[in-house]
């Protein structure tokens, strides 16, 4: 009798992958290339014991964005590989390596992260200006914002 793990039927591999604790890492490694995972078990096959760990790096270069991911998983990646992650195509990809503790943080585009005054800059580079809060020093036309004005409501009159 051949080995379920082997069985043609996807859906006997899937639930192997998502029971059997002692499922081969060869499964596990097919399943996780054509099976986003499940509401019941969730991360399986990637975190199963028995999913393999060595020898993902040779995914790293694959067209395919979900088994890129998995050299991230390989113990022998390392920070360079990571950092180049960090820019792929694929969002999915840049999300997990954004999350790589390895990940080394640097300012963008050679900008500072903080100010001389040690706060971060505002967004698009302006500053309120010190006299006139409502104005921002790089627009000419600002004007302050006042409430508008709401007329008082009539009272009640008690007629009898």
């Amino acid at each position: 009798m051949e080995s379920p793990a082997h069985d043609e039927d996807r859906v006997v591999r899937l639930f192997l992958t998502e029971s059997c604790d002692d499922a081969p890492a060869d499964l596990l490694l097919d399943v996780w290339t054509w099976w986003p995972g499940s509401f019941s078990f969730p991360g399986r096959p990637r975190n199963h014991l028995n999913f393999p760990r060595d020898g993902l790096l040779r995914f790293a270069d694959d067209p395919e964005p979900r088994l890129r991911l998995l050299a991230l998983d390989d113990p022998a990646s390392d920070a360079d590989l990571v950092e180049r992650f960090s820019r792929d195509p694929d969002g999915e990809v840049r999300r997990r390596a954004a999350e790589d503790p390895r990940l080394s943080p640097r300012p963008r585009s050679g900008r500072p992260t903080t100010t001389s005054r040690g706060f971060a800059p505002r967004p698009g580079g302006t500053r309120p200006c010190p006299r006139r809060p409502w104005r921002r020093c790089s627009s000419t036309n600002a004007v302050p914002w006042t409430p508008p004005r709401i007329p008082p409501s009539p009272s009640p009159s008690c007629t009898a």
